[in-house]
């Protein structure tokens, strides 16, 4: 295997998801004094969108957590609206939500 005399680097990752379940496709070149090799290997992620988070503070910036701890994000963080979902709700819900009562008329 890899002792400490080899130098090994990262050729290729990709990352695959399969039946929900999140998959590592890895490539490594290890060069040693007498030849140089390529492991590949698949290596299952830890990842479950259950565990999902990110946090800000002015002590480490901002960090994703997608499973197996905390990683620093680099540049700034993008969210984006995809697509706003209809809700339904009753005449007091809606009450509830804005805090006072509501009359509901026709457009016409």
């Amino acid at each position: 295997m890899i002792d400490v005399k080899m130098t090994c680097s990262i050729e290729n990752m990709k990352l695959i998801e399969e039946d929900g379940k999140y998959l590592l496709d890895i490539s490594i070149l290890a060069n040693s004094k007498f030849e140089t090799g390529r492991y590949k290997v698949m290596a299952m992620l830890p990842i479950g969108l259950s565990s999902f988070s990110i946090s800000d503070n002015i002590y480490e910036g901002k960090m994703i957590n997608i499973g197996f701890g905390d990683l620093p994000c680099i540049g700034d963080m993008v969210y984006e609206t995809i697509e706003k979902k209809e809700q339904i709700m009753t005449l007091n819900e809606i009450e509830n939500k804005l805090g006072y009562k509501i009359k509901l008329v026709s457009e016409k």
